[in-house]
């Protein structure tokens, strides 16, 4: 349809302009009202049709090529919840079409992704993300010294001075 192909070359002159900047260091937040889903988990719908359009595939081409991923799906694997309800004659639909795409080298900043309702527009969530700035990671599990170090003396020597030193401040 001519809506597709007006969205086709949307998602094609966004790639356009961000694949001669991108660059490994560089990190994206894209978001906005796709109007088209990727997974069939964000959409439900009583139609029998299936199908994949010209928009889909380009907007699956921007998100490669921005190493970029759905963050809300990221955080909520299994969810489904939807933004945008539609009703044709005996047929509705229901879709996520409002997301953020962030580069997967955001990801450990990104602490929440959510769809929350709104009644500023005609869809019946918006999608929000957290982002923490800050600038320590926490990790999982518990950290393990590396027992090679121990048979190095330079490092035996270091950590010995380390240990009397704060000993001696804690005896002051």
């Amino acid at each position: 349809t001519q809506k597709q192909n007006e969205r086709k070359a949307f998602f094609d002159h966004i790639t356009n302009i961000v694949d001669p900047l991108n660059k490994p260091d560089q990190h994206y937040v894209l978001a906005g009202d796709f109007n088209t889903t990727l997974q069939n988990i964000d959409r439900q719908t009583q139609s029998k049709q299936k199908y994949k359009c010209k928009s889909q595939t380009a907007l699956q081409t921007l998100i490669d090529k921005l190493n970029a991923e759905d963050i809300y799906r990221t955080l909520h694997p299994n969810k489904k919840q939807y933004t945008h309800y539609h009703k044709q004659a005996n047929t509705e639909t229901r879709t996520r079409i409002d997301r953020i795409y962030t580069s997967i080298s955001l990801r450990h900043y990104i602490t929440a992704a959510e769809l929350s309702p709104t009644t500023l527009t005609d869809h019946y969530s918006a999608a929000s993300i957290t982002i923490s700035t800050e600038t320590s990671r926490k990790g999982r599990g518990t950290w393990i010294l590396n027992n090679s170090l121990l048979q190095d003396q330079t490092y035996r020597d270091i950590i010995t001075k380390l240990l009397r030193s704060e000993s001696q401040k804690i005896s002051q």
